[in-house]
């Protein structure tokens, strides 16, 4: 069915609250971590009282970003489909489209990749070129999401769980794997969002998007 394209301004507001649930779910994980570490208390009783207060921000901030995919169509189908892949639920599928706008709108992978901050970076020493580096370009937070979403994806996707343990057979570090695991996840994304076509086992085998 067709629907009216989601604007500039939509994706801008999207981009807002997912940020700002972002900004309350690491300080919300730091007072966690230090709770356990307070003698004084009257400074535990503050911790739990502004965890609870975090806790309900990020509450009312995630039903607010679901509120809003539902209201636009553009994204609810997007964010549908992008759900359906092992380790990515509705906050990291609507944080990736907030930051990285329509996937529609690149026309290869490897513009995808770059905007987020996925293509390898060379390191040059004078006339040689030592080694290789993702750019980290682009929003931290896609490469945030990106992460945990390999940390799940790669145990629960045949194809990711293959092409990891290819890198590291092949002498390649655990964290080089997981990075090369995290492009692959978001060009997978790509292929299913173009095609509107949920995840299924084996997708890029069956995918022809370039």
């Amino acid at each position: 069915p067709e629907f009216k394209i989601t604007s500039r301004r939509s994706y801008a507001a999207l981009c807002e609250l997912c940020r700002f649930r972002d900004f309350y779910t690491v300080r919300e994980t730091a007072l966690r971590n230090l709770q356990g570490t307070l003698v004084d208390p009257m400074l535990k009783r503050m911790n739990t009282t502004t965890l609870k207060n975090y806790e309900k921000k990020m509450d009312d901030l995630e039903r607010e970003i679901k509120k809003f995919i539902h209201e636009h169509e553009e994204l609810r189908q997007k964010v549908a489909v992008m759900d359906s892949m092992p380790g990515i639920g509705i906050i990291s599928a609507a944080t990736l489209i907030a930051e990285l706008g329509s996937f529609k709108e690149y026309s290869t992978r490897n513009k995808l990749a770059a905007m987020a901050g996925m293509n390898p970076l060379l390191c040059h020493s004078g006339s040689s070129i030592r080694k290789s580096k993702l750019s980290k370009h682009g929003p931290p937070l896609v490469r945030k999401y990106l992460y945990l979403a390999a940390m799940t994806a790669v145990n629960r996707v045949p194809e990711l769980k293959a092409f990891h343990d290819r890198l590291v057979a092949k002498g390649k570090k655990p964290m080089t794997a997981q990075c090369a695991c995290m492009r692959k996840i978001l060009l997978i994304l790509r292929s299913m969002v173009i095609e509107n076509r949920p995840y299924q086992v084996n997708f890029q085998k069956k995918s022809i998007i370039t």
